[in-house]
């Protein structure tokens, strides 16, 4: 769950920058993930939106870093019923409390799993999220 910074080469620069992507050739740069602008998958993305992916693909997108959690834990753990562990890796750019909150969450929701927080320290995600 992360929310990736945008930079795009462009011929012209476009007037409203949350407008759908523009056709062409783009650069997509995920090395230092603070917030994200352009279109994935036909889905905009605006400023200050964050994104869950699994398998390299966009599956959630929200506002809220704890909703934007919860369910792509949720999507996660559709597609694969018999999970029992779920482990958060919480970013540097996160606090334990507020990482606490989102596993405290989970384990309310998920009461039949397992669920542990880990600090992780990655730059580029709020969380990584595994569910086996």
């Amino acid at each position: 769950v992360g929310a990736p910074k945008w930079l795009m080469a462009f011929n012209k620069k476009p007037e409203d920058l949350t407008m759908t992507v523009i056709e062409g050739t783009h650069n997509w740069d995920f090395t230092n993930p603070q917030y994200f602008l352009g279109s994935i998958d036909e889905k905009m993305v605006r400023d200050q939106l964050f994104m869950g992916v699994i398998d390299n693909k966009l599956n959630v997108l929200g506002s809220d870093i704890h909703q934007v959690g919860l369910d792509v834990t949720a999507k996660m753990v559709e597609e694969h019923e018999e999970a029992s562990l779920i482990t958060v890796y919480y970013g540097s750019d996160v606090s334990e409390e507020d990482a606490q909150k989102l596993v405290d969450a989970l384990a309310e929701v998920y009461g039949d799993c397992d669920v542990e927080l880990q600090y992780g320290g990655q730059p580029l995600y709020y969380y990584l999220i595994a569910v086996e």
